[in-house]
């Protein structure tokens, strides 16, 4: 059990305040409950199935690594501008809205592209390795850790949220979206480019055409009311 109990220590502790436990907490203002915690669990789980069993094949492919930081990246700020043009909703049209399988496949995505490669899938390669006669218990170590993490952000996102006004929440959703999608730009551009200059550029770029995107979709919300 010394496997499963040092996994667990390790990952809940590297991931606690970490950007998909303040995900969750966002989606909460979007959707269910229990779709956010389907859609991060499936996540989870196909992530340590990875990284115990193919882990370090695709950390050892730096192009690879520079596709999925881009697809990371660009998901959050869909995410962000799907949250701009959303409608706010009463809570019986949600249920009514979000119980399809697309919503917590839509999430999966999110989190997997953010989590594939992070810290935490390279801490269950690392332990793996280290236990290498009990990659089961490092397994189910990750997923038990990445699970509580997680289901402790969608109960307090479900908490604070819910008792903030309906429009601070889509617009504190679409900041958190906005700042994971921009931030996870920087390594990769900055390892295309080489120069920081350039990569301030090209992100002011993504930026100025995020607002301009950003701008119309709010218009047009606003026209729909």
């Amino acid at each position: 059990m010394a496997a499963f109990f040092a996994t667990f220590s390790i990952i809940f502790c590297s991931e606690f305040f970490d950007k998909t436990q303040l995900l969750a907490m966002t989606l909460t203002s979007k959707y269910p409950k229990r779709t956010i915690m389907a859609g991060i669990t499936a996540a989870i789980i196909l992530l340590n199935l990875i990284a115990v069993t193919v882990g370090n094949f695709i950390g050892n492919i730096p192009d690879l690594q520079k596709v999925i930081s881009f697809a990371a990246a660009g998901s959050f700020l869909i995410f962000s501008l799907y949250t701009i043009g959303a409608k706010e909703e009463t809570a019986s049209q949600k249920a009514v809205k979000y119980p399809a399988k697309w919503s917590s496949f839509a999430i999966m995505l999110t989190f997997f592209l953010a989590e594939l490669g992070d810290k935490s899938q390279l801490a269950a390669v690392s332990l793996s390795m280290k236990y290498p006669a009990e990659p089961y218990l490092v397994f189910f170590g990750a997923v038990s850790a990445l699970v509580l993490v997680d289901l402790l952000g969608v109960f307090a996102g479900h908490f604070f949220l819910n008792r903030i006004p309906a429009h601070s929440v889509r617009w504190i959703s679409t900041a958190v979206f906005f700042a994971f999608g921009i931030t996870a730009l920087y390594k990769p551009l900055m390892n295309q480019f080489g120069k920081e200059s350039l990569t301030i550029s090209v992100i002011a770029v993504v930026i100025l055409i995020y607002t301009m995107i950003g701008y119309y979709l709010e218009k047009r919300r606003n026209e729909y009311k």
